[in-house]
């Protein structure tokens, strides 16, 4: 996991040219890509790409634990969306900066390692698709409250990201 994490920031840190290219990488280094289809124009869904994003995941968390006899541990994640809205694509990013009493086996990209990506496309003038890649393990939540933002059905916040 730590290692599917570590390579998957050199694939993210490009530029927006490189989406498709980026999009390729991401599926070959294993990471989860659904696709879906919504009934809502291009415009809309970045919109709420922008709203929600920063509403709801632009958070740290500070998270302790105590063994007794075994360990502690300190660790905050902090968390930074990043929304790219044009005429033609609308893009949403999740990073996380992990710090505390940690190993980090890879050097963390410039904003935290990739949590999520969303790329929307219109795939009609009153629907869009999206393309929504994560890490494998973990997070269903987080792409299942991007899905319903994406559809317009919830504006609900993640559990694990509200205060």
């Amino acid at each position: 996991m730590a290692d599917l994490a570590g390579r998957l920031w050199h694939i993210l840190a490009s530029d927006r040219c490189g989406v498709s290219q980026r999009r390729r990488q991401w599926h070959r280094q294993g990471a989860t890509k659904e696709i879906f289809e919504v009934d809502r124009p291009l415009a809309q869904v970045g919109a709420s790409f922008q709203r929600l994003a920063s509403e709801c995941l632009s958070k740290t968390i500070r998270m302790t634990e105590h063994q007794p006899g075994v360990s502690f541990m300190v660790v905050t994640d902090s968390y930074k969306p990043t929304v790219h809205v044009g005429p033609s694509e609308a893009e949403l990013q999740l990073q996380v900066s992990e710090r505390g009493n940690i190993i980090h086996v890879t050097r963390e990209p410039e904003g935290g390692s990739y949590l999520l990506v969303a790329d929307a496309r219109p795939a009609s003038a009153a629907k869009t698709r999206i393309d929504l890649y994560r890490l494998p393990i973990g997070h269903a939540e987080l792409a299942q409250a991007v899905r319903d933002w994406s559809s317009g059905t919830s504006v609900t916040c993640p559990s694990s990201f509200r205060n």
